[in-house]
């Protein structure tokens, strides 16, 4: 398992993993009041989930997703990622 409250900017940041295998089931909660996040597969890729502020996702990505990246809205947010290794 890997749990974290990562602050992720308005430039794109990579979504810090851990130990945790590539892939797995992932809890996303955006602990912002105002401003959304949008998670992308890699540097530079387009946006693939929108979570808007005080919003949470679940989602499964595949092995291959090694280097997902976050970017903020308009200011910086707090950002709980939980990933589980299944």
């Amino acid at each position: 398992i890997m749990d974290n409250v990562q602050s992720v900017g308005i430039t794109e940041e990579a979504i810090l993993l851990g130990d945790v295998a590539t892939g797995g089931v992932w809890f996303v909660n955006n602990m912002d009041a105002t401003n959304f996040i949008e998670i992308r597969s890699g540097t530079g890729a387009v946006d693939l989930i929108k979570i808007l502020a005080g919003e949470w996702a679940i989602f499964r990505t595949s092995a291959d997703a090694t280097a997902p990246f976050a970017i903020a809205d308009t200011a910086a947010v707090n950002v709980r990622f939980l990933r589980f290794d299944l």
